[in-house]
């Protein structure tokens, strides 16, 4: 099987990162894998062969609202110059949104069978009107999967959204992100924020792109209320984006400069982690919310809006998944959790063992399911003919 994959993460072009060395593991798996990314001119990024059968493209814009005439011709390129076809070639596109335009007018031109993958929960009202683009999308995406051959997503929410939307007509393949819970629980400790914030006697600890829809204002909004009763805590907000000079504004407006403290995006969050008394996520959507599986598996306590997979691991007996947008409900919930360590403590091997039921073991599992996600688009062409 070979592979036209239509993305948008440009680190792809960085020789050391993290997604060129997960695309190289994912060559493995097919004959020819080629990569083509949303990618301006201005940035300098070439065509690059990064394996012996792994092509990663940029599509050279000279403006962004070129990226999907320049992917479908250099698309078009590669099914001519490799003698690619609808027999042995799938197109595999990392969203339904503009780089599945791509892979739908491919489907229609040359036969390509088509699989798409979801990773936000794009039906969701908090995405779709959180921006005239992203209305857009979702009309575009409902367009985009009707022609799938075959359909990834990350989590259930997701899943569940597509069918309430009868926008498929074939059931979508439930591939959570691969998150190494061994690597995760052997990693060591480097950093200890107990150390490092000594004043304070319970550490909140955030992590995420300071966007608008990872909606921090919230969080903010509820550390003002937790130190009316709670003083001696605090709150480390690892992250960097477009909110941050908002955000410190209003940490400075509402004097909570002495408990709540950012700090810029690092690899080093396993350590956080291990050493916070509580992560928190107050997102208003997530496709999946890789943090909170990051967070459980280093064995920190989780609280989180009911977003991603939150409600299939933070609920049990009780929940610590609160409605998208209740502060007073994360306030009773952290109150809870600084008042009772047994029970934040049993509710997180719950949680735990609630998420290792529902992932995958081992990288080589996820990879295998991945590779069967993408031939399931093949095989349902052929059999259809």
């Amino acid at each position: 099987m070979k592979v036209i994959s239509i993305g948008t993460d440009r680190n792809i072009f960085k020789k050391e990162s993290a997604v060129r060395a997960r695309v190289t593991e994912y060559g493995a798996l097919f004959e020819e894998l080629h990569i083509v990314v949303f990618s301006r001119r201005a940035l300098g990024h070439k065509k690059e062969q990064i394996s012996s059968n792994v092509w990663i493209y940029p599509s050279d814009s000279f403006l962004r609202i070129f990226y999907i005439k320049n992917t479908l011709r250099i698309c078009v390129e590669i099914l001519r110059d490799k003698k690619l076809t609808s027999a042995n070639t799938v197109t595999t596109c990392q969203d339904p949104f503009e780089t599945g335009i791509v892979g739908m007018k491919l489907k229609k031109k040359f036969d390509i069978p088509l699989h798409i993958q979801i990773h936000t929960d794009l039906f969701s009202p908090f995405f779709r009107y959180s921006s005239v683009l992203n209305w857009v999308r979702v009309h575009i995406a409902k367009k985009v999967l009707v022609k799938a051959n075959a359909v990834r997503v990350v989590s259930k929410r997701i899943a569940d959204s597509l069918v309430a939307q009868k926008s498929l007509t074939i059931a979508p393949m439930i591939l959570p992100i691969f998150v190494d819970k061994e690597k995760i629980e052997n990693t060591p400790i480097t950093t200890d924020l107990k150390k490092k914030y000594p004043k304070w006697n319970f550490i909140i600890f955030m992590a995420s792109r300071l966007t608008k829809e990872k909606n921090i204002p919230l969080a903010i909004n509820v550390m003002q209320k937790l130190l009316l009763e709670y003083p001696s805590i605090g709150l480390v907000i690892v992250g960097s984006g477009t909110q941050e000079k908002n955000l410190r504004a209003l940490v400075s407006h509402t004097k909570l400069s002495n408990n709540v403290v950012f700090e810029p995006w690092q690899n080093d969050l396993i350590s956080y982690y291990k050493t916070a008394d509580l992560f928190l996520v107050t997102s208003d959507y997530e496709g999946y919310g890789m943090t909170i599986v990051e967070a459980l598996f280093a064995h920190c306590p989780t609280i989180s809006t009911d977003v991603g997979i939150a409600s299939d691991v933070l609920k049990d007996r009780v929940s610590f998944a609160c409605p998208v947008g209740d502060g007073e409900c994360l306030l009773q919930k952290i109150k809870i959790f600084i008042k009772d360590n047994q029970l934040r403590e049993t509710f997180t091997h719950e949680a735990v063992q609630r998420l290792a039921s529902i992932t995958d073991s081992s990288r080589a599992e996820y990879l295998q399911k991945y590779k069967v996600s993408i031939e399931m688009a093949h095989e349902k062409v052929q059999k259809s003919l």
